[in-house]
């Protein structure tokens, strides 16, 4: 009976110690309390189930006896709400069913203390009793749970045929019930009466397949995601048969004392290791959580990059959709003024040339606008527009600009020249945009000058001499001082005096920096203060 005891209480111990592990890993589980919920139940009718026939008082064996038919009621009804629930809640059955199921293990739990399912009780060497009217209605009751939990299972098993995980955890489960539950409804229910009380207590003995087969699935499948259950479980266990062994098979009082030390001792122990798989578990979860951080990261990335590729492609398409259908009309607009003034449509009277050579001016600023507002985008989504190639005439390219700027300099009744002593100068440059960028700032020192004049002049830098200097003064409102170092940083806030002498979007300037700086260039502006007229310097490499 000795060994029986500890064999008894080593399995109580290792299924009370597993669901309660289960259930403080995850509270707010539902699977996971409703397994705890099920190992509880199991670990009272194991117990009560031993009892009855190890006890020699008649009233106590009695009550156990009655405690073993009531818990079993309950723990099928568990039973049943854990198959539900795992792996995952399944809403199988509805609130009224569920309620229902709850009241019919409640009444037969209650049943079992009467003589409706079982009487006569007698202990002759071991406990016996008669059945009674309700106990073949509690028999089926036990028995169409247990095989319905089976049933169930087994179809999740089938339902999750995509996730190799969860029915291989449904498969571990369901075998170590399977076994625990057959083994019990028939030494239990069925041949209680029949089988020596060592082949009876088979139905208790066969509990540590639960155990046994959930623990292994907890380990290698990470069932109810606990992974130091198995470590926990293995110290509970082997403390278990130290405290067997000191209290019930050791005689000696000194020898007692002795193993009982060391069963403290290795509790300590056990303590520390369990602690110890706790923190390295933590550490691999935590770098696994960051792994599928980064992995989350780089894949939303990769969208983004994808998107944004995307993107840069309706935007190149629209903007280039935009020049065509904002240059169209005015270049028609500037051909048929050149039509008009070349006398080509006939002769036309000098105050028509006049008007017609300002809408003209006027065309040729809108185009002039709308590329810079194109080449704005491109450069503020740091796309550069500019194609350098070698042997550009820097000396014809400025006077182009100086031709196409008279008309506007007679218009506001100033001068505009250009002085160089050098025939040509050679560099490598994307010809129109330095022009349109020179343009811009010619054109902004005539807009801004209504007496005296403009002058711009070319000269080799006489501090690097492998560079060019391009000068551009004029005798205009001036700048004030604290606006000059930002002056082709971007959008130009215009002075009050700048917004009255002339219209004008502040970004011209900017533009104009932007295509200097990819020329391999630099420029700046310096002026002595508002109404003292600017002085503009370009420098680009031979």
């Amino acid at each position: 009976m000795t060994l029986e005891l500890g064999i008894t209480l080593l399995i109580l111990v290792s299924i009370l110690a597993l669901g309660l592990l289960v259930y403080f890993n995850n509270k707010n589980s539902s699977t996971n309390r409703w397994f705890a919920a099920t190992t509880f139940m199991m670990t009272v009718w194991m117990a009560s189930n031993f009892l009855e026939n190890y006890l020699s008082s008649f009233n106590l064996a009695s009550f156990f006896l009655r405690l073993d038919f009531a818990s079993a009621a309950i723990l099928v009804c568990f039973w049943i709400f854990f198959c539900l629930n795992f792996p995952q809640p399944e809403n199988f059955l509805s609130i009224k069913k569920k309620f229902v199921f709850i009241l019919s293990a409640i009444f037969f739990a209650i049943l079992s203390f009467s003589d409706l399912i079982i009487k006569n009780i007698n202990i002759d060497n071991r406990i016996s009793f008669d059945v009674g009217i309700l106990f073949a209605l509690y028999a089926f009751f036990i028995v169409i749970n247990i095989f319905g939990g089976y049933g169930y299972l087994i179809w999740k098993y089938r339902k999750y045929n995509s996730i190799e995980i969860q029915r291989t955890q449904i498969l571990y489960v369901l075998l170590g019930f399977l076994i625990f539950g057959s083994v019990a409804t028939v030494t239990n229910l069925f041949l209680q009466s029949m089988l020596p009380v060592a082949l009876f207590r088979m139905g208790i003995y066969s509990a540590i397949f639960v155990a046994g087969f959930t623990a292994y699935a907890i380990v290698k499948k990470k069932l109810f995601g606990i992974k130091v259950v198995l470590t926990a479980l293995l110290v509970v266990v082997i403390a278990s048969l130290l405290m067997v062994d000191t209290l019930l098979l050791t005689k000696n009082l000194s020898l007692q004392i002795f193993k009982g030390v060391g069963v403290v001792l290795f509790m300590i122990f056990g303590y520390a290791l369990i602690k110890s798989v706790i923190k390295e578990i933590e550490q691999k979860e935590k770098m696994r959580g960051m792994a599928i951080e980064i992995d989350k990261a780089y894949r939303v990335e990769k969208k983004a990059n994808e998107e944004l590729t995307e993107l840069d492609k309706v935007k190149n398409q629209f903007l280039m959709q935009t020049q065509h259908d904002l240059r169209s009309p005015l270049g028609v607009i500037r051909g048929y003024c050149d039509l008009l003034i070349s006398g080509t449509m006939g002769k036309q009277s000098a105050k028509t040339i006049d008007v017609l050579q300002r809408i003209q001016m006027v065309a040729e600023d809108k185009i002039r606008d709308v590329n810079n507002f194109l080449d704005v985008a491109q450069f503020r989504l740091g796309k550069g527009v500019v194609s350098l190639k070698p042997g550009v005439g820097l000396v014809a390219l400025i006077n182009e600009v100086i031709n196409a700027e008279k008309l506007k300099a007679r218009q506001n009744s100033i001068y505009l020249k250009f002085e160089t002593a050098e025939s040509e100068v050679l560099i490598s440059a994307d010809r129109e945009k330095l022009k349109a960028s020179i343009f811009n700032i010619v054109d902004n020192a005539i807009k801004y000058t209504k007496s005296g004049g403009v002058s711009v002049g070319l000269q080799p830098d006489i501090h690097n001499r492998k560079n060019v200097l391009i000068t551009i003064k004029d005798t205009g409102i001036g700048i004030p001082k604290d606006k000059l170092a930002t002056m082709f940083e971007g959008q130009f806030m215009r002075t009050a005096q700048a917004q009255k002498t002339a219209e004008g979007k502040g970004i011209g300037l900017y533009l104009s920096g932007q295509i200097i700086k990819m020329h391999n260039g630099k420029v700046w502006v310096e002026s002595e203060g508002e109404g003292k007229g600017s002085a503009f310097y370009i420098e680009l490499p031979l």
